[in-house]
């Protein structure tokens, strides 16, 4: 019987031991509730994010595009000014050739001469 009493005492010891302290220590701090954990996120918030995403790249992307747009036009319209610019001084040069051609086949027409260019 002794041994009975003995393995009673010995694994309600255990038990204890085991399951511990049941909340009798004061100077334990209480128990952490459980924290609540979000709900995850639908497919549909999922999307309508990834939808938000790419619009805001794509008009980022749009932004990026007009300004290099904007800049090619400038250069382009640069270009021209100084293709024209150059086109006006060759053709003031050949003016200039051209008058002073005339006023030689004149000088050589009021002398008698034929013109140098035949």
């Amino acid at each position: 019987m002794k041994f009975f009493k003995l393995a009673a005492v010995s694994a309600s010891l255990a038990l204890l031991a085991a399951c511990g302290d049941q909340g009798s220590n004061t100077n334990e701090p209480p128990a952490k509730p459980a924290t609540q954990q979000e709900a995850p996120a639908t497919p549909a918030q999922d999307a309508a994010a990834a939808m938000t995403d790419a619009a805001k790249a794509a008009d980022a992307a749009a932004d990026d595009m007009a300004a290099a747009a904007s800049d090619a036009a400038t250069a382009a319209t640069d270009a021209a000014t100084a293709a024209a610019d150059e086109a006006t001084a060759a053709a003031a040069a050949a003016a200039d050739a051209a008058g002073e051609k005339i006023d030689e086949i004149k000088d050589e027409m009021k002398e008698g001469d034929k013109p140098s260019g035949e």
